[in-house]
């Protein structure tokens, strides 16, 4: 059992494995591994909806920023946690699910950041939504 974000090296030198016991201990060890020295951006979605956390991904890919996943209901204290760390100066909550309450301290936890949600009607559109504001901030190409 993991107690926490942990990255082991695989017997492949060029493999490594990532793993937490949780789905946000998981985006923690990704985020951490992946960003050491912060991410301007980071995509906040809730742990319980498998569409809202593909288009975060997705973004979080394009945009070449983090990914975190919380409870839907509340921030956990180690996703605040990570989030100081990164020190971004943009959260983008993805998705319907997250409470308006999770904002509130996502604004707590990182006062200087800019916080907002991107949501539509379904997965597609907001896929499409964040896709434009990617293509904005890249020069148009993704």
């Amino acid at each position: 059992m993991l107690l926490g974000p942990t990255a082991v090296r695989a017997a492949d030198p060029f493999t490594i494995r990532l793993a937490g016991a949780t789905l946000a201990d998981q985006t923690i060890a990704e985020s951490g591994f992946a960003f050491p020295a912060g991410s301007s951006t980071v995509y906040v979605v809730g742990d319980g909806n498998v569409a809202e956390q593909l288009v975060a991904g997705i973004a979080g890919g394009l945009g070449r920023s983090a990914v975190l996943a919380t409870p839907s209901s509340a921030l956990s204290a180690a996703v605040s946690t990570e989030l100081v760390r990164l020190k971004p100066a943009r959260v983008i909550v993805v998705g319907a699910s997250v409470a308006e309450a999770v904002l509130a301290s996502i604004r707590a936890a990182v006062p200087t950041a800019s916080v907002g949600r991107t949501w539509k009607t379904n997965a597609i559109q907001s896929a499409v939504e964040i896709s434009k504001q990617l293509r904005g901030s890249t020069g148009g190409t993704l």
